[in-house]
């Protein structure tokens, strides 16, 4: 009796899940080699991930603050006032790393699939990206943190 397509797609039979070429023994010269190798694992690189929360959650606290502007002007005042300490400063410049990282990996990706043929340089593009992330974050950083800075010194 003829299997339906209802029995092949629900019911594995001999032949295994990808159909009769699957089922070819390893030796078999008509076997497709390129089916036998695998891709090399990708290291993950979680930093992606990271940068796209904290991008996620400033985004989210901005809204909350604007908010709070229309509620309440004063405590509007007073958490600006907490921006001022040289905590929050330097959390601020965590999310200035962060959104910078999100831009410019963004960037490197957008050109990776607009130009396939730059996938080939995939790590000299990752380091182009390091390389601007740190040359724009560091300048940026120290003029975040350095009003908080300059009041330890006296005039």
């Amino acid at each position: 009796m003829p299997h339906s397509s209802v029995d092949d797609a629900t019911h594995e039979d001999e032949r295994g899940p990808g159909g009769p070429d699957d089922a070819k023994a390893p030796d078999d010269p008509s076997r497709d080699a390129a089916a036998d190798v695998d891709e090399p694992a990708r290291p993950r690189r979680p930093w992606g991930r990271i940068a796209s929360i904290v991008s996620l959650v400033y985004v989210a606290w901005y809204v909350i603050g604007l908010v709070v502007l229309q509620r309440d002007p004063g405590l509007f005042n007073a958490m600006n006032r907490f921006y001022g300490s040289i905590g929050a400063r330097v959390v601020l410049c965590g999310v200035l790393l962060a959104l910078l990282f999100h831009l410019l990996d963004g960037l490197r990706v957008t050109a990776q699939d607009a130009l396939p043929r730059l996938a080939a340089h995939e790590l000299g593009l990752r380091a182009t990206v390091r390389f601007v992330l740190l040359a724009a974050w560091i300048p940026a950083a120290v003029a975040v943190l350095w009003p908080a800075i300059r009041t330890w010194f006296s005039r």
